[in-house]
């Protein structure tokens, strides 16, 4: 029977005494309207909820909140009122970076390293801001601010077509495939993390399970180069803990797949192919893996370790239907973490999908589905002995916030209510009633229990919207199920975009044009004054990571910071980082903004609120330049960035090390180093800086004896080094930066970046897209041989 015979089955429309061929054609034009319609509450969700900045007016990002930050609040952002303030790290961290990797890219450089923030970081070398990721594509075509609503359509397109992909192999017609498309684009993670480089990587969890399902049934190569594919581009989203749960989940269902549909050295040999595939993801991302791995070994990473304990509340769960019903915190979880949101039309139909979808599925899906969904929720939600022992697992549970599998839960719900959606247009009654009976009373007393567990804490209002939308779902699956289907289901796709609106609309980032980074007379100032040294700020003054876009030296941003600056910056007086150690953040008071630490960091200004106590104590080596919009202070004792070391100090003992340089035990012609390397006697050096970019830096050196250039950026990772074009060693100086030895007379040092493995890494991934195309070409030639065997000979005659 032909697929468009099917669909029309699956949606009866016709009067039997019509005959059967137009029974099949009004089943099959009820299928059309329906998808057309499922269609069209994508594409309103999709405008709807990302609204102006799609055509360029405004812009899908937070950047209005910086006027939260001074000196924004009181000059260029005056009057203007922040919006979601949980979507900080969108504006502090992800937009800025990728727009310096691009920028740095379409200049002719690799993007590799970041020098404008945390003493310098690796960037494109590693895959933390999704630069490589497929959906990153709109900001290489379109300009930083218009770029973000763009990847949102992209995301959407790759989680509803992948789900409806995976649907559709699995015998599902258009019309359910489509509502379970609709269905994962608009569930919480994919809500909740809009923005960040997570949903980049969750959008691509349904292609992983669909390409999963091809290479479990049909056993061709190049059914395992797409699993390669979605693994790759999941991998390279930076985010590691999505693609570990979806990775994870997706072996599962392979396992049970190839386990009901082959036996002996055939489910050996499918089995070693899925491994295989997963192996090609890994060697295809292997340019930014393995320089990942080398910088996380060194990074200054704590605090990421779980337990038991750390799940999300059961309470939470009745944000599942009332996404607004918990207010933005609940039991010290933000919103974005605990968001459980399904949708109340989806809820029903993956209820639908428990109680009579079975028979509907392939051989062993049903059965997956349900469990790795309960298996989901009971880790998420009770945590307890069924967690520790997942947490046994080396990284991925012990490392990770359970909390984000909900990522894949979103997939898992989603395809029972495409199962749902397909029970009941086709008024499927298979699952007998007792069955029937335990799934709509167990979800009824789950339900029950879910909301007094959440009621203390539960706005009464936007649980009775909730409430509402479930009532009208249920309302128009009763009439679908006891009469006018193509209405009510169409009813149905209108409440699943319309929920999902009502949370999306004022949750997600629209911003005015205005607010996307504007310079303020601070940054003018510092673009004119700061040269090669750093500024520094507390946390409510200048965005973190902002420097990046502004090309700004700072001591402060967003992101993993290299162990040693990390222990450095830490060993200022007070706290200095937050939990995860991402966001260091100077206090405003003088001990720490006269710190010695400081001035062997080049912070040459700090910039604070004026609101803050003005520091001007004699002596202390500040001095105000700016008062207004904010108050900026001249580091008066700071050493310049590149600088020459005339003398040497040697202290291997870590502690000591930090001790001496907090307590300012050293001359600023002195470098302390970990052990003896090269001589130094007090002689005298000039500087010619050549080249001072992101990647390169090249000084000529003309000493009256030997010493040391010493240059105060983290620069233990990939960074080379040459002294008259031959290799030289680069060594630790003051715990955290970096110093080349050199001798007397006039030399040129060069220091270079190169990714930490990244020759291999590019080879790897280079072997592997070569081995990938090769499977595709040989099975090609090798089907169309196939083909030409099996056709009988044609006799071709003459013409007279």
């Amino acid at each position: 029977m032909s697929r468009v015979l099917e669909d029309g089955a699956r949606l009866p429309g016709a009067v039997p005494t019509r005959g059967p061929n137009r029974s099949a054609e009004d089943g099959a034009t009820s299928a059309r309207l329906l998808s057309w319609c499922l269609l069209g509450a994508v594409g309103a969700f999709t405008v709807i909820g990302i609204g102006w900045p799609l055509v360029g007016h405004g812009v899908f990002a937070p950047t209005d909140l910086l006027a939260n930050w001074a000196p924004y609040a009181n000059t260029v952002l005056a009057g203007t009122t922040p919006g979601n303030p949980f979507l900080q790290d969108v504006a502090d961290g992800v937009i800025p970076q990728t727009a310096l990797f691009v920028d740095q890219v379409m200049s002719g450089s690799s993007g590799a390293w970041n020098p404008y923030q945390l003493g310098g970081v690796p960037l494109g070398a590693v895959p933390n801001n999704a630069v490589f990721n497929p959906l990153s594509l709109p900001f290489y075509v379109l300009p930083a601010w218009f770029a973000p609503a763009w990847v949102k359509v992209a995301e959407i397109a790759v989680a509803v077509g992948g789900t409806f992909l995976f649907a559709r192999r699995l015998g599902l017609g258009r019309p359910a495939a489509l509502a379970g498309g609709l269905a994962f684009a608009t569930s919480a993670f994919l809500l909740a993390w809009t923005g960040w480089p997570q949903t980049r990587t969750a959008a691509f969890v349904p292609v992983l399970f669909w390409a999963v399902e091809r290479l479990a049934t049909r056993r061709r190569p190049t059914d395992g180069v797409l699993v390669a594919l979605a693994g790759a581009a999941m991998l390279l989203g930076g985010f590691p803990a999505v693609t570990g749960y979806a990775l994870l989940t997706a072996g599962v269902y392979f396992a049970v797949r190839i386990g009901a549909l082959h036996r002996g050295r055939r489910l050996a040999g499918v089995a070693a192919g899925g491994v295989a595939a997963v192996a090609g993801a890994f060697g295809l991302a292997a340019f930014q893996l393995l320089p990942f791995a080398s910088f996380m070994a060194q990074a200054h990473v704590w605090g990421r370790e779980q337990t038991p304990a750390d799940h999300l509340p059961f309470s939470s769960l009745v944000t599942a239907i009332a996404p607004d019903a918990l207010g933005a915190t609940h039991a010290g979880t933000n919103i974005v973490e605990m968001l459980s949101y399904v949708g109340a039309a989806t809820l029903l139909l993956a209820l639908a999908g428990v109680a009579a979808g079975r028979a509907l599925l392939p051989r062993g899906v049903w059965w997956f589905l349900v469990a790795s969904t309960g298996v989901a929720v009971v880790l998420m939600y009770a945590g307890g002995p069924p967690l520790a022992v997942a947490q046994q697992l080396p990284v991925l549970f012990a490392e990770n916030f359970v909390g984000r599998l909900r990522s894949v839960l979103g997939l898992l719900v989603a395809v029972l209510a495409a199962v749902g959606f397909e029970v009941v247009a086709r008024r499927h009654r298979a699952g007998g009633r007792v069955w029937t009976w335990t799934v709509w009373g167990g979800a009824g007393l789950g339900g029950l229990a879910v909301v007094v567990a959440a009621w203390p804490a539960t706005s009464r209002p936007d649980l009775l919207v909730g409430l509402a939308f479930l009532a009208a779902a249920g309302g128009c699956l009763a009439l679908a199920w006891w009469g006018r289907r193509r209405i009510a289901l169409a009813g149905v796709a209108v409440l699943v975009a319309a929920q999902a609106l009502v949370f999306a609309v004022p949750f997600w980032a629209h911003a005015d044009r205005e607010t996307f980074y504007p310079r303020t007379p601070v940054h003018e100032f510092l673009a004119a004054n700061l040269g090669a040294d750093r500024y520094a700020s507390p946390v409510d003054t200048l965005l973190p990571g902002e420097s990046s876009l502004h090309r700004l030296r700072a001591l402060t941003g967003h992101g993993f910071a290299d162990r040693r600056l990390g222990e450095l910056v830490e060993a200022l007086p007070g706290r200095q980082f937050r939990d995860p150690p991402t966001l260091p953040s100077l206090v405003p008071r003088a001990p720490v903004v006269t710190s010695p630490i400081l001035d062997r960091l080049s912070v040459r200004y700090f910039v604070a609120a004026t609101s803050a106590p003005l520091m001007d104590e004699p002596d202390d080596g500040l001095r105000v330049v700016m008062s207004e919009p904010a108050t900026v202070y001249q580091r008066e004792r700071a050493l310049p960035r590149v600088r020459w070391a005339g003398r040497s100090v040697v202290e291997p003992d870590p502690d000591r090390r930090l001790a001496m340089l907090a307590g300012g035990d050293l001359d600023p012609d002195e470098v302390l180093l970990d052990a003896p390397a090269g001589r130094s006697g007090g002689a005298d050096a000039t500087l010619d800086v050549a080249v001072d970019e992101a990647e390169t830096i090249e000084v000529r050196v003309t000493a009256t004896g030997a010493g040391h250039l010493v240059v105060a950026d983290a620069l233990r990772t990939g960074w080379q080094v040459e002294v008259d074009g031959e290799p030289a060693p680069l060594l630790a100086a003051d715990h955290a930066l970096s110093a080349v030895a050199v001798g007397a007379g006039t030399h040129t040092v060069r220091l270079t970046y190169a990714t930490p493995t990244n020759g291999a890494g590019t080879w790897l991934s280079a072997a592997t897209g070569a081995i990938l195309c090769a499977l595709i070409i040989v099975e090609r030639f090798s089907r169309r041989r196939q083909y030409a065997t099996t056709q009988p000979d044609v006799e071709l005659g003459t013409r007279d």
